[in-house]
């Protein structure tokens, strides 16, 4: 297989592995809707340095993330923008210098890519599920670049394809070379082993949404008919918003049926021509919660075409960057931050692999699209995804992405043609943190926190969300003092492959009577605390390896 070389590479190669994991602190002031909900769980909004956050976040995450889409620098030269392009920014140079040390005067603009991007995509690999997908956007500048160091982090048997987003319809008349229209969008699976279901060509179920915000206003007639069971309590419903649709004509709901026509205004993907042939086609509608937020699922003979690599507003119904800017510009203005991707292009990604449950990420969070894009996807269709967003620059992810959020899960007004327009609000709450200092064992953290950090440095997975919920409740800092009954009862973290893992107290000492006082494990055990009485001999017939406290987390 090719690969590529660079200025830089042996410097880079295995820093993921050699940068320690850094605190995540939590800004409950910055957070939105939540107080509590702990590492693991809930919506992150992370500010600082995605190396360090995306380290940061392996023993919450690893493995666990569904869908990855990121929007990385393109690396153009050009410095004018807000969100800078070129990695010149001072904490990417202050890290290049101390990473790559005196080669960093010799780097071209391409080798400082190479080595902010190499560490960070392994970390990125490191943190996808087993059958997710990461979906990369580039330009022409990088983008040869990324598809070698995408192969080599990867695996080229991993590449699942390269589509061609269609990302303005009025490109510049006056520029001296080719009018670009389109950028790649590379996509790469994390494993060949599983089958990635794109929709269309190997999906095997699933609906999709009717609704797009960058679609015009219509009003459509759905035949009660063309509905499965719907989610609605029965009753009579009034022509009234609900949502982010217009009930236009009364409606009643027995037995989750429609009795009547549905006749109902939004922006629709469809006219009604599209419908009325969609429905002849065997189309069922579905609608899933009180908001009427319609989807549409196709039956298999329907499914079997295979989406195309090209992602345009006619054949997806996904926006360009006009589009996303007047998004934007609608919920605080757009003059914070240029060139947002549109929230369409993101659902459109994240609605190809993504179950309601699955977490999505975005290291490059810019103005939030990514945030926005799981906030109205779960209001469509009632699913319960998570997100976790990264930005490095402060004044962007405090005026700009979090404000943003908020909004939208409020609810924010326009104006448009003078008049004054109210956006339902998607509800959803976020937790903020800072990225923070390593950690050191004069630093007093929390058991629970203590434990996932053990937990996941012993078998390389995270703790169960299960455990981690069961273990907040109560929390205490990590050496605190408590009865015993209840520490001994909270030792067992969970296990990994057979091996078991416990955490007790800095001042317990390890004996077969404290053994036999700890949640019951029948294979081998790895047990942390302060002192241990028993020979190695003894350890090794009751398969337990002993790890004394405090035990370095870095």
């Amino acid at each position: 297989m090719p690969t590529l070389n660079w200025i830089g590479k042996e410097a880079v190669i295995n820093h993921h592995d050699e940068v320690p994991i850094h605190t995540l602190t939590h800004d409950r002031d910055r957070s939105f809707g939540t107080e509590n909900e702990p590492l693991g769980t809930g919506n992150l909004l992370i500010e600082g340095d995605n190396l360090l956050a995306l380290k940061a976040l392996l023993p919450y995450y690893a493995g666990r993330v569904k869908c990855i889409f990121i929007d990385p620098p393109y690396n153009t030269g050009n410095e004018d923008w807000a969100y800078n392009d070129n990695v010149n920014h001072p904490t990417i140079q202050k890290w290049l210098g101390k990473t790559v040390g005196k080669l960093t005067e010799d780097l071209s603009r391409h080798d400082k890519w190479l080595c902010m991007m190499y560490p960070r995509l392994c970390l990125l690999h490191q943190l996808l599920r087993d059958d997710g997908a990461i979906f990369i956007t580039i330009d022409d500048n990088e983008v040869h670049h990324l598809r070698i160091l995408m192969d080599e982090i990867f695996g080229e048997e991993n590449f699942a394809a390269q589509f061609f987003w269609m990302r303005t319809a009025t490109s510049p008349f006056l520029s001296k070379t080719v009018r670009r229209k389109m950028e790649p969008l590379i996509c790469y699976r994390k494993s060949v082993t599983k089958k990635l279901s794109l929709f269309g060509g190997e999906t095997e179920g699933g609906d999709m949404p009717l609704l797009n915000e960058t679609n015009a206003v219509r009003q459509i007639e759905f035949p009660k008919e063309a509905f499965g069971r719907v989610s609605l309590k029965d009753g009579v419903y009034k022509p009234k918003d609900y949502g982010r649709v217009r009930l236009i004509e009364e409606v009643r709901v027995e037995n989750g049926t429609f009795l009547s026509n549905l006749v109902i205004e939004g922006k629709f993907k469809w006219t009604q021509d599209t419908v009325t042939r969609e429905v002849k086609d065997g189309t069922l509608f579905l609608i899933k919660s009180d908001r009427f937020s319609i989807r549409y699922e196709r039956q298999q003979s329907q499914r079997a075409k295979s989406p195309s690599n090209l992602i345009t507003k006619n054949e997806c119904g996904v926006g360009t960057n006009e589009d996303a800017n007047k998004e934007l510009e609608k919920i605080i203005g757009n003059d914070k931050f240029n060139y947002p991707k549109p929230v369409s292009l993101v659902k459109y990604l994240i609605n190809m692999i993504c179950d309601e449950d699955d977490i999505i990420l975005d290291s490059f969070a810019g103005s939030g699209t990514t945030g926005h894009a799981v906030l109205e996807q779960n209001q469509e269709d009632g699913g319960n995804r998570q997100f976790i967003l990264v930005e490095l620059e402060s004044k962007i992810v405090r005026e700009v992405t979090s404000v943003r959020l908020e909004c939208v899960s409020e609810g924010y007004t326009y104006e448009q043609k003078g008049k004054l327009q109210h956006v339902f609000g998607t509800g959803g709450t976020f937790s903020y943190y800072h990225v923070g200092e390593t950690f050191s064992e004069e630093q007093e953290i929390t058991f629970s926190e203590m434990a996932q950090l053990l937990f996941f440095k012993e078998t390389g997975t995270p703790m169960a969300v299960d455990t981690v919920l069961s273990l907040v409740e109560g929390d205490r800092p990590s050496y605190g003092t408590c009865n015993a009954a209840e520490r001994y009862k909270r030792a067992f973290l969970g296990s990994a492959d057979g091996v078991g893992v416990y955490l007790l107290n800095i001042n317990d000492v390890l004996t077969e009577e404290l053994i036999n006082r700890l949640p019951r494990h029948d294979s081998s055990k790895i047990i942390h605390c302060g002192k241990t009485q028993l020979t190695e001999a003894t350890l090794k017939q009751l398969g337990i390896t002993f790890r004394q406290m405090p035990y370095n987390l870095v």
